[in-house]
């Protein structure tokens, strides 16, 4: 596990080094772009200019960021993107594996219970009945507890896969912009010639 955020700390480290992409900034800003919750002490990085109120003025601010890149450079920066998105999909791999475990230890520990409580002739009806109850119920808020806290990371995941993903999509639109212009100044270079 440490070596998984020193790997991922490096890794965001290359992006601020080469591509000038903070991560956790540009999280915070599309965070309130989208309207999702952002952590007080990350909301507060964000000035005003970047608190954008439409995906357009986000567009824009990403046009202006890395306009002045070369092409070769806006493709690397495109591949550095698409691994962040591999990287945030095992995480989604692994609360489909965890949601299936843990339903089905809740329903298999529910009917061992009730088979358990039910054999045991020496308790009368009523204190099987609010054993089970009680039993349930704090299993049931044990069971939730655990669900939220491996969802949390899920869903932070899947918004910064929709962050790599739309940030990807502006900087493969500008690689396309810019082999537009390259192929209409080397028609011209050679009309001219």
């Amino acid at each position: 596990m440490i070596k998984r955020r020193r790997a991922k700390k490096s890794f965001d480290e290359m992006g601020k080094r080469w591509y000038d992409f903070d991560s956790q900034l540009e999280k915070a800003i599309y965070s309130h772009l989208c309207w999702t919750r952002v952590k007080r002490k990350i909301s507060r990085k964000l000035t005003e200019d970047l608190k954008f109120h439409s995906y357009q003025q986000w567009k824009c601010y990403i046009y202006d960021k890395y306009q002045a890149y070369d092409k070769e450079k806006l493709d690397e920066f495109s591949r550095y993107l698409n691994q962040n998105i591999r990287n945030t999909k095992p995480s989604l791999k692994y609360w489909a594996i965890m949601a299936t475990a843990l339903i089905t230890i809740a329903f298999t520990s529910l009917i061992d219970r009730i088979i358990n409580i039910k054999l045991s002739a020496d308790i009368p009806i009523w204190g099987m009945i609010i054993l089970v109850l009680v039993g349930e119920i704090f299993f049931i808020l044990l069971l939730f507890s655990v669900i939220i806290q491996t969802m949390y990371p899920i869903f932070d995941n899947s918004a910064d896969e929709n962050l790599y993903e739309d940030y990807k999509e502006i900087i493969d639109e500008i690689i396309r912009t810019k082999i537009k212009e390259e192929n209409r100044l080397e028609k011209e270079s050679n009309a001219n010639t």
